[in-house]
């Protein structure tokens, strides 16, 4: 029955394009009809999905605009800044440690450069 309604709903749309183009043809001002009532009825389906759609929504926004009751009691965010800050100083240390012993990359490269410099 629906394949039916869609086969006769492609038809008239065929059909009106079908005339528009002999109207363009012929050098008339193409006239266009109104869209009928239907495609502006709403379904209970459409009101059923919009109304789960706005509850969605909603919780997402509860869930990401209100903080969770355990980050305001414990919150670890300047604890977890220092941490990270002292293994950046720590790996810096290391990697300038390595870089700074005798015959490492960079002394050979700035040994280069010194005597392609000045000799």
């Amino acid at each position: 029955m629906n394949q039916k309604n869609d086969k006769e709903s492609n038809q008239d749309v065929f059909q009106e394009l079908y005339e528009l183009i002999l109207e363009e043809a012929e050098g008339k001002k193409p006239t266009r009809k109104r869209p009928t009532q239907d495609k502006f009825d709403h379904t209970p389906d459409a009101i059923d999905f919009l109304e789960n759609e706005n509850l969605r929504l909603n919780k997402l926004n509860s869930f990401f605009g209100i903080k969770l009751e355990n980050l305001k009691s414990n919150n670890q965010t300047q604890a977890l800044i220092q941490r990270q800050e002292k293994e950046l100083f720590a790996t810096k240390a290391e990697l300038v440690a390595k870089m700074d012993k005798e015959g490492s990359h960079l002394q050979k490269q700035m040994a280069f450069l010194w005597d392609k410099t000045f000799a």
